[in-house]
């Protein structure tokens, strides 16, 4: 089963992630986050520009469950491949 999953971040990341069809992590963890809604505001710190994926489950690790049920997901840059970026 495949995951539709979204990452925030700043205009021109956002050009260079998908120019190379890849993604590096800031985060100390070394992982890559995500949420399952494109509009998700807890990201809005992060970015004015949103990028989509379509990831399998089994690379997927969920981390959170909002209160109002947005999912936060956390992916290994390794696990992820080009034509995971839609």
């Amino acid at each position: 089963m495949d995951l539709l999953l979204y990452h925030r971040t700043d205009s021109e990341a956002a050009a260079a992630i998908l120019a190379g069809r890849h993604m590096i992590s800031h985060d100390p963890s070394g992982l890559i986050w995500f949420s399952d809604r494109p509009d998700d505001p807890n990201g809005l710190d992060y970015g004015d520009t949103v990028i989509s994926v379509r990831l399998p489950a089994s690379i997927c690790r969920l981390e959170q469950i909002l209160p109002r049920g947005e999912k936060h997901y956390t992916v290994r840059p390794d696990d992820l491949r080009p034509h995971h970026f839609t």
